[in-house]
């Protein structure tokens, strides 16, 4: 999907009025945290979480099989 930043800016303010969505930030090396709201896209990779889908699954060596849930991504 191509956005310049004004796009962006109005796609985030939709996104985070949602309850259900959050984003998935970096929040340090070979950590994430979730976040409700995003000012401007940072520059990293941002994931995004539909929260009603229900707990993130923290990835093993193959995606398939999960090693166990993340206990509270709001945490990082």
């Amino acid at each position: 999907m191509y956005v310049n930043e004004k796009d962006a800016r109005v796609l985030l303010t939709w996104l985070a009025e949602s309850a259900q969505v959050a984003f998935l930030l970096p929040d340090g090396i070979g950590r994430w945290k979730a976040v409700h709201e995003l000012n401007e896209l940072p520059n990293a990779p941002v994931e995004m979480w539909h929260i009603p889908s229900g707990p993130l699954p923290l990835l093993g060596k193959e995606r398939h099989n999960p090693v166990q849930e993340i206990a509270s991504p709001w945490n990082g």
